[in-house]
């Protein structure tokens, strides 16, 4: 299992902004709760965000993510 540091995934966010591939982000689920209750251990992490690119089709393509 590869795990990195929330650190690295801001950075990642970041630049997936940057590079218009997404507008805005937010950090939801465990990780966020931790700022409002007690600490607890958790790997995992849930990311909301808008993608910048809209597309006519009714199918939702990550492709921009991906690559």
């Amino acid at each position: 299992m590869n795990i990195i540091g929330i650190g690295q995934v801001i950075a990642i966010l970041n630049d997936l902004q940057a590079k218009r591939i997404i507008n805005e982000f937010a950090i939801g689920g465990a990780v966020a709760a931790v700022l409002h209750n007690e600490p607890i251990s958790t790997i995992d992490l849930d990311i909301f965000f808008f993608l910048a690119e809209k597309d006519d089709s009714p199918i939702l393509s990550l492709g921009a993510i991906y690559n």
